[in-house]
């Protein structure tokens, strides 16, 4: 099966984020004033 339609279905599903959000997300990750706890609570995403 080709990797689009996987990532697709995933994202449909909300196991994976979007194109956008993982783009914001990511640069936010190299600023000094960081930190993973910034992003919410893990719970979850632990099923």
């Amino acid at each position: 099966m080709r990797f689009a339609a996987v990532r697709n279905r995933t994202v449909r599903k909300g196991l994976l984020p979007l194109q956008e959000e993982l783009g914001t997300a990511m640069s936010r990750c190299p600023r000094r004033s960081y930190h993973p706890s910034q992003e919410g609570s893990p719970r979850g995403t632990v099923a």
